[in-house]
This record gives structure tokens, C-alpha cells and sequence, in this order.
């Protein structure tokens, strides 16, 4: 009976030495599979996100363009909005300008045709000599009514303009639209604004203004400075329209960035810097100024003499994140 006993300890012991033989390997290898994915893990939170390394092989290959970024300034700008006027009211007011005076010459005629006859001894009554010349100071006075009507709406706008005729026609057929344009509350406005652009969309260039003046009224709720500008674009009215008015102060500096250089991803716009000969990294830029060449930056994470991507940022994008992002 011991011997059985003991046959069987030992039986016992030797199963278990081996099981434990058999199940080293696997747990050896599962440790090291675990190292393997943590040191892979680190790596990947060592790359510091929109950084990217590429040689100058593969920056020919996908024809990158870098270009260092000059100085620049932008007058300061208060932002307005507003919309595309109806030129119905002008050109019918041009209209009745325009019978206005037929009517004025051919009653000036007409009186001086009866008083010239009545002093001659013709046959013409005074009383129709008088009806003739009341009649030029009626249409006189109708002129006159018109005319002060256009100096106050319109003349402060259309007072340069040589070829009247022609920019009616080109109102008329939607070359040349008016905007009224209102200062943003809040910004000051003290004096005439230099000059003016609208910003049609937010992709497109903006759209640069030919003239502007003042508008002959003041809206009664939002009671800010108003102005009416001339752009040589066609635009539907109703249109509502952004802007802004350039301004005499001090011009801020920064930088202009070109359409080319900047991409989106996401909701932001960015850019990318070289640092080093092949390493490049992404930069947020802010969009608030479009310029007609790109857009204006003020000194902050682009500063002039920084080397950027002027062609080719989409790529550098994809290789970064993968497909392109729109």
C-alpha cells in the first residue's frame, strides 16, 4: 500500500513539472507580445501630433513649393454688413429727371414763342401767353423737386461718374450692383472710411468696391453709420452681404498668406511650417482678414521670414491623417 501511495505522488509531481514545462513558453511569449505593443504605444505618443518628417526625395516627388514669408500691413478694418439694393428707385428717379427736363425745354419754348408773338402784335391773347409761362415754372419747379431728390440720395455716390448713361445701362442689366452697407454695432466709426470690399462668400476673393458714400438715412433700430458702395459685380438684390470699411488708423503688421498655402481639415485652416530641412509642422491660421491675394495674418504664429508651403500642403495633409479632409 505505501508503495502505491508513493507511485502515485510521484506520478502527480511529474504531471505537474510537466504542464508547467508546456505552459512557460506561452506565457513568455505573451509577455513579450504585451512589451512589444506598450514600446509601439510610446512611439506613437512620442510623434507629436500634425508633425511630418519627409525627405527631399519624396518633397520632389509630390512637387512641394516653399516660399519664406515677407512683411506686410493691413489698414485696420471695421467689420459691416448689409445688403444689395434695388435699383428700381434710381433708374425711375433718372427716368422722371430725364422728361423732367424735356418737359422744362419745350415749356420754355413755348412761353417765349407766346411772349414773342403777343409783343408782335400777332393774334395771341395774354391770357395764353400767361398759361405758357406758368406752365415752364411748373415744370420748372418739378425739375427742381427731382433734382434735389438725386443730389441728396444719389450725387454724393454718382457725382464722378462721367458716362451716366452707360452705368444705367450697366445697372440695368446687372453688371454694376449697389449695396447699402452698415457698420457692425458697437465699432466706431468717426470719419469717411478710406475705402471698402464686400465679402460675397466665404471662399471667394472679395469683391473691391469702385465708390462709396454716405446713405441719405440712418435705419431706426440699429441706428449705425450707413453707406452706400458701388461694385462691379452682379449681385441679386435682397442679397445680405459682409464686409468691412478700411480706416485712417495705424496699419497692423503681420504677414499675407497665399490662397495656395492654406488647406483645411476639420473646422480650422492651417498651414504648414518648415522647421527643418524635412520636417514640416501644421499651424492654425486664423481667417478673419481674406485679402484678394490670400489672407492677412497679424504677427502671431507666422511671423515674416517663416518658410511655409506655398504648393503642395494637401499632400503633406494626406500623408499626415491619410485620405484629404475637406
Amino acid at each position: 500500500m505505501k508503495i502505491l501511495h508513493t507511485f502515485l505522488l510521484l506520478l502527480v509531481g511529474a504531471a505537474g513539472g510537466w504542464i508547467a514545462r508546456q505552459m512557460a513558453p506561452a506565457v513568455f511569449e505573451f509577455g513579450s507580445d504585451d512589451h512589444e505593443k506598450t514600446e509601439e504605444a510610446a512611439k506613437e505618443e512620442s510623434h507629436e501630433p500634425g508633425m511630418v518628417e519627409m525627405d527631399e526625395e519624396t518633397q520632389g516627388r509630390l512637387g512641394l513649393e516653399i516660399k519664406e514669408i515677407a512683411a506686410a500691413a493691413m489698414t485696420p478694418r471695421v467689420a459691416a454688413w448689409g445688403r444689395v439694393l434695388d435699383p428700381t428707385a434710381l433708374l425711375t428717379l433718372d427716368g422722371e429727371l430725364t422728361q423732367a427736363r424735356i418737359a422744362v425745354e419745350n415749356s420754355q419754348l413755348a412761353a417765349a414763342r407766346a411772349e414773342e408773338l403777343f409783343k408782335g402784335g400777332e393774334n395771341v391773347p395774354k391770357k395764353t401767353v400767361e398759361a405758357a409761362q406758368a406752365q415752364f415754372r411748373l415744370d420748372s419747379a418739378r425739375l427742381l423737386a427731382l433734382d434735389r431728390s438725386w443730389q441728396r440720395e444719389w450725387a454724393p455716390l454718382l457725382k464722378d461718374e462721367k458716362d451716366l448713361p452707360g452705368f444705367m445701362s450697366a445697372l440695368v442689366a446687372g453688371k454694376i450692383s449697389l449695396v447699402r452697407m452698415e457698420v457692425a454695432s458697437g465699432d466706431p466709426m468717426d470719419a469717411m472710411p478710406l475705402a471698402a470690399e464686400l465679402l460675397i462668400s466665404a471662399n471667394a476673393k472679395p469683391a473691391k468696391v469702385t465708390a462709396l458714400a454716405p446713405a441719405a438715412d440712418v435705419d431706426p433700430r440699429s441706428q449705425a453709420p450707413a453707406f452706400v458702395v458701388r461694385c462691379e459685380d452682379s449681385l441679386r438684390p435682397g442679397q445680405s452681404i459682409s464686409g468691412w470699411f478700411e480706416t485712417a488708423a495705424k496699419a497692423i503688421p503681420g504677414v499675407l498668406l497665399p490662397r495656395s498655402s492654406v488647406i483645411r481639415h476639420g473646422p480650422q485652416a492651417w498651414v504648414y511650417l518648415q522647421e527643418k530641412d524635412t520636417e514640416f509642422r501644421r499651424v492654425a491660421v486664423p481667417t478673419a482678414n481674406p485679402m484678394a491675394e490670400g489672407w492677412f495674418v497679424a504677427d502671431e504664429a507666422i511671423k515674416a521670414g517663416d518658410k511655409i508651403v506655398v504648393t503642395g500642403a494637401q499632400a503633406i495633409l494626406s500623408t499626415e491623417v491619410g485620405a484629404p479632409e475637406e
